[in-house]
């Protein structure tokens, strides 16, 4: 509003420096239209009849009269009418855009939910940062959950970008939520993601779209001091020591993607005191500088040790981004877990029935 009223007033002055019956009312039109990027049509409306007052004074004060200024006249009642109009079309369309935000985040709440600080006997800190502009959620996602056979997590990565993504990985998440609290074997779990996944596929594949949709993922269960890791394709967890070393839980026999046949087997590690497990996606790994080198995670991973959980997350998202400059072409997910001193070893119980 304020930059349509300058407007104004130096279009009126340059007017009036022109030699008698030179006019340039008609360039006021411009200030309707420079109100309309951000005022309300009531506003834009008001400054049109602005801009008819000073034309008609402008008229009358060089000489030119009504008659000869008629045209001039219309053009800008015209023009404020249609600035007006785009006016109304502006705050609909804003309106909108906050709806579909709202609706954004209830959908990024239900497919990805931050979990509390503390999941049954151990510490968590999750982050996600989605590689599409203006989204919050995207092909990555992860679960941790307190359940009769311990705590189980679990992060996976479907392949591309995009709606079809992000419904795949609601499909997954939500099969995870419901099975880890009754399979008591971790490998069974991924096989029946497996089957979930390859279903999803195929109906997909039906309706037309194109592509293989697969999910690479890992599932890990702590239990007291073990960890039990069952993966799927995916990069294996970093188990970060109390002093900085790093160790990859590297599977002991590689299986194949969820939604390719995952059929894995699980392996069992030691979760020292002091330590930390980390769980990823590799938007972290493909990660370029400028020069073209990928991001060291391993050895970043050693400053995990440091700090509390959401602070060594901090830390490690904040020596990604500048590794790539704030470039990251592809989604990154990070989960880091650590075991509570005040827990003793838990026995898995009978699942429910």
């Amino acid at each position: 509003m304020a930059t349509s009223g300058v407007a104004l007033l130096t279009l009126g002055l340059v007017d009036l420096s022109l030699p008698t019956r030179q006019n340039i009312s008609g360039a006021l039109v411009v200030g309707p239209f420079l109100a309309s990027g951000g005022s309300r049509p009531r506003a834009v409306a008001l400054t049109g009849v602005g801009a008819v007052i000073l034309a008609v004074g402008l008229a009358f004060s060089d000489g030119s009269g009504l008659r000869a200024s008629a045209a001039r006249l219309a053009i800008i009642a015209l023009g404020t009418i249609v600035a007006t109009r785009a006016s109304s079309v502006r705050i609909r369309r804003e309106r909108s855009l906050v709806e579909l935000s709202t609706v954004a985040e209830v959908a990024q709440g239900t497919i990805i939910r931050p979990p509390a600080p503390r999941v049954g006997h151990v510490g968590v800190a999750t982050s996600y940062e989605s590689a599409t502009a203006g989204a919050t959620v995207g092909g990555d996602c992860y679960e941790i959950l307190d359940t009769p056979f311990g705590v189980r997590a679990f992060i996976g990565d479907v392949r591309g970008h995009g709606l079809s993504a992000v419904r795949l990985a609601a499909l997954v998440l939500g099969g995870f939520r419901a099975l880890c609290f009754f399979e008591s074997d971790l490998a069974s779990v991924g096989r029946e993601l497996d089957l979930f996944t390859t279903r999803y596929a195929d109906d997909t594949s039906a309706m037309g779209t194109e592509g293989e949709e697969f999910v690479t993922g890992v599932l890990v269960e702590i239990r007291g001091r073990s960890v039990i890791v069952a993966n799927c394709g995916h990069p294996a967890p970093l188990l970060v020591g109390a002093g900085g070393e790093v160790r990859s839980l590297d599977p002991s026999v590689r299986s194949l993607p969820l939604g390719l046949g995952a059929d894995p087997d699980v392996d069992r590690f030691e979760m020292p005191v002091g330590s930390r497990l980390l769980l990823y996606t590799d938007g972290s790994l493909e990660a370029r500088d400028v020069s073209g080198r990928f991001f060291d995670l391993t050895r970043a991973a050693g400053t995990l040790a440091n700090g509390s959980l959401h602070e060594a997350l901090a830390g490690l998202g904040a020596d990604l981004n500048h590794h790539a400059r704030g470039g990251v072409e592809d989604d990154v997910a990070f989960m880091i877990i650590e075991a509570l001193l005040d827990q003793p070893t838990r026995q898995p119980d009978a699942p429910p029935r």
